[in-house]
């Protein structure tokens, strides 16, 4: 599924990491991106720790989770490509008013260079699931490990 699609309609809670020149990080709680299009999102800023941390390393996760019970959500990793501090444009992407920050705040622009699932390495980044896609059988795989002797270990 495309982020543009997931956004459209996903419901839940983001969190975005960003981390200063010396790697001291800092989280924050953030809303759904504004989507551009497939490969760049944008979100407005305050001029607080996440955008400052921003100005001198380019590099974000943003991490949501739906609204469900299960584990279910995506992380995006990425690149700081621009921002913007005109007010009309930072207006024409604000969902909701914030009156004490009209005027202070930014849309900091990214570039999209991986996504994940919530949990887990997704398919691509993991090697060895690719045998089980090749319909290899977990027997198969371990087949090595069948020659492994572990102790045998007693509870008395």
């Amino acid at each position: 599924m495309k982020i543009s699609e997931y956004f459209r309609t996903a419901k839940g809670r983001g969190v975005i990491a960003t981390a200063d020149s010396s790697g001291k990080v800092d989280v924050a709680i953030y809303a759904v991106p504004h989507v551009i299009d497939d490969q760049n999102v944008a979100f407005i800023m305050a001029d607080k720790l996440t955008h400052t941390n921003l100005q001198s390393n380019p590099h974000a996760a943003y991490l949501f989770t739906e609204e469900e019970e299960k584990f279910k959500g995506v992380r995006l990793f990425l690149t700081k490509t621009g921002e913007e501090k005109d007010p009309q444009k930072v207006d024409a992407f604000r969902r909701k008013e914030y009156p004490h920050l009209k005027g202070k705040d930014f849309l900091v622009y990214f570039r999209v260079d991986k996504v994940l699932p919530l949990i887990g390495a997704g398919a691509e980044y993991i090697p060895w699931i690719k045998l089980f896609l090749r319909e290899e059988t977990l027997s198969e795989f371990f087949r090595p490990l069948d020659m492994i002797k572990a102790p045998r270990l007693s509870l008395t």
